[in-house]
């Protein structure tokens, strides 16, 4: 004989929920209309009243539960509310709007307000965070998503209805008191080891006849400036100061579209040159002086996979950079960046020193990077090594297709397109042909 717990079913209907009772013969009684407003969680415990009255009477027939009536909710729907809010965040230039209305669409607004938000935004409460939050956590253990994409889904939810109560735009103002207070986010998981270079591994680099000059000048570069990707490729010369041997950091290309925009952190900043990399970006602005920019930087599919060849073609095959299971994680060109910051911490410097030339916003972000050093005491003096005067040959090829050549990846696969970006035009036309391994690799200045 079963014992499952009869509670009754619940069921999404317009703009309202319907309710049915499970009565005592088994079999599911009629559908009752609830008022437009009502919460999933107040639905859920409806048919559990409904369900257990006629468990209790014993009978076949439908049981009223009286209650108070329900008060009706009004105000913008969560999915409108939601969408003016986007948009509000992106006329301010927050440039996270495109992920937020993903994340939106994909696991918030479904699982908090079906169909996709058509409930009252008012009507929300900490009950239907509560089970966002399980829902979440479910997600993750069936591997359905990852543990920080449901952190940064919580996230999101937490400032959206922060703001729905003392947002700086008066027309999202719509909440008296915040349901995601006081409510416990996802469970974190595992964090991932960060890859960085060693400095030797990086010397193999830049001595490897295999290796074409510009990306040993890409790669040596990427890392003295601690930059991030879109702020390295929207350096220009003359944000290059020879004369005090600085480099202004203060714009970022934007990835999806190509155009300008400030850093992530809106942080501008200087950042001085260590003095091993000054002959390089003493050439690079005299080869580069009818060029806008420092670098013509390669498609951004073709960054991270062609660092990772080349680190195999000039011998580096350290499981650490290579590897990507639970713990850790495939270097990417994204760690050009940590591996110049790594050094800093390494070599002995000031966390707060750190900190303004990586263009972190908390001190914690850079403590993660000292604490990482701790383990790395071997290292120390050896640090951002000269550049071999090779790298500052001059004769590098036209910028286009046979510039940068092209890449395929561990798979054997073509490296994706990025189509909304105006700057991969070539890339889109078919013009970047993959080449056999003979090709890609030809070294020299070629």
């Amino acid at each position: 004989m079963s014992t499952t717990k009869r509670t009754g079913t619940i069921e999404w209907h317009d703009d309202h929920w319907d309710v049915r009772p499970t009565l005592s013969n088994g079999k599911r009684g009629k559908r009752l209309h609830q008022p437009v407003g009502m919460s999933e969680a107040r639905a859920r415990d409806k048919a559990q009243a409904l369900t257990d009255a006629a468990e209790r009477e014993g009978t076949v027939r439908e049981v009223v539960v009286e209650e108070a009536p329900a008060k009706t909710v009004d105000g913008p729907t969560l999915e409108d509310w939601a969408t003016a809010w986007c948009e509000d965040r992106e006329r301010r230039g927050l440039t996270s709007v495109d992920d937020d209305r993903g994340r939106l669409r994909k696991w918030i607004l479904p699982r908090l307000s079906p169909p996709l938000g058509k409930r009252p935004i008012r009507s929300i409460a900490k009950v239907d965070l509560q089970a966002l939050v399980e829902d979440l956590d479910g997600r993750v253990l069936a591997d359905e998503l990852h543990w920080k994409t449901a952190k940064n889904c919580w996230g999101l939810v937490t400032k959206l209805f922060k703001d729905a109560v003392k947002s700086k735009t008066a027309a999202l103002r719509v909440l008296d008191d915040n349901p995601a207070r006081d409510v416990a986010g996802p469970d974190e998981g595992v964090v991932k080891s960060k890859a960085y270079l060693f400095p030797a591994e990086f010397l193999a680099m830049m001595v490897c006849q295999r290796i074409p000059i510009r990306w040993r000048r890409l790669f040596a570069a990427a890392i003295y400036t601690y930059t991030r990707a879109g702020e390295f490729e929207a350096l220009a010369l003359d944000d290059v100061d020879l004369e005090h041997l600085r480099v202004h950091v203060h714009r970022s290309i934007d990835r999806n579209d190509g155009e300008e925009k400030e850093t992530k952190t809106n942080t501008p900043r200087h950042v001085p040159m260590e003095p091993t990399v000054v002959p390089l970006f003493k050439f690079l602005v005299q080869d580069r002086a009818a060029a806008p920019r420092l670098f013509a930087m390669p498609p951004l599919c073709d960054l991270s996979e062609r660092l990772r060849t080349y680190l195999r073609c000039a011998g580096v095959t350290r499981a650490a950079l290579f590897a990507n299971d639970a713990t850790r994680k495939q270097i990417t060109f994204h760690d050009l960046r940590a591996t110049g910051i790594t050094w800093m911490a390494i070599r002995g410097d000031d966390p707060m020193r750190i900190m303004h030339r990586a263009g972190h916003v908390n001190i914690s972000t850079t403590m993660g990077y000292v604490r990482e050093a701790e383990s790395l005491d071997f290292l120390r003096g050896d640090v951002f090594p000269a550049i071999p005067k090779e790298v500052m040959l001059p004769g590098a090829l036209p910028e286009g297709p046979s510039f940068w050549g092209s890449l395929r990846n561990d798979k054997g696969k073509e490296c994706p397109q990025r189509d909304l970006n105006p700057r991969n035009s070539l890339e889109r036309a078919g013009s970047w042909a993959g080449l056999d391994d003979g090709d890609q690799l030809r070294g020299g200045a070629s």
